[in-house]
């Protein structure tokens, strides 16, 4: 496991991760996925709530709610407080080395994570999404502790807009992965037209592991 040092429980993001595992450098690259697996960051939690046997997904919803929050808000077990449905899915191709998310709606599943990817290369999945595997060892430093991460950017901004409103938006995504946790940082910078760049950034307070 790549880390220097870690604080709180054991377990995991972004939200969002199994248990599969890859090829970086000779190395094996884990990130743990199992129903009950919690990943809660500065404004949200991410669990892993089902998983489909058949097609190997994994079903998880993302609650908007900081940990600062008493715990009966965000605690797993307090079913109240979660969608009753889940929309978001995630799996491991282990065939590609590849972590993959998709929308239940959707049909596209984009390639979030491409661990064979050698530093600087980009991939591209069903999603027109293009990323980048712009870092392979970015120390990053969260809440959780100090970790060396993969560090992937999309490559092209991603375009959203709303005609009927005359507005439009650039978005671009920065994820940092660990070793044996999944996602331990997220930044996202939005550009609306006209308007001064806004940027969001999520880090892993802690993780749990089932």
């Amino acid at each position: 496991m790549k880390f220097i040092q870690q604080k709180g429980y054991v377990f995991v993001l972004a939200g969002v991760c199994l248990m599969w595992t890859a090829i970086v450098k000779g190395e094996e690259f884990e990130i743990p996925m199992k129903v009950g697996n919690k990943w809660i960051y500065t404004d949200h939690t991410i669990t892993i709530m089902a998983k489909d046997d058949n097609s190997g997904w994994y079903g998880f919803t993302a609650c908007p709610m900081p940990e600062s929050l008493p715990e009966g808000t965000w605690n797993i077990d307090n079913n109240s407080t979660w969608d009753e449905s889940i929309s978001n899915w995630m799996k491991m191709n282990v065939d590609r080395d590849q972590f993959l998310m998709k929308n239940k709606m959707a049909e596209d599943e984009t390639v979030m994570l491409d661990a064979s990817v050698s530093k600087g290369n980009n991939w591209t999945g069903k999603s027109p999404i293009k990323f980048e595997m712009s870092e392979t060892e970015d120390i990053v430093v969260v809440p959780a502790g100090e970790f060396i991460c993969l560090k992937v950017e999309t490559v092209d901004p991603i375009i959203r807009s709303d005609p009927e409103a005359g507005k439009s938006w650039t978005i671009h995504t920065t994820t940092w992965y660990a070793d044996e946790v999944g996602v331990v940082k997220d930044s996202t910078v939005v550009t609306e037209t006209g308007c001064d760049p806004t940027t969001h950034v999520s880090k892993l307070i802690r993780y749990e592991f089932k």
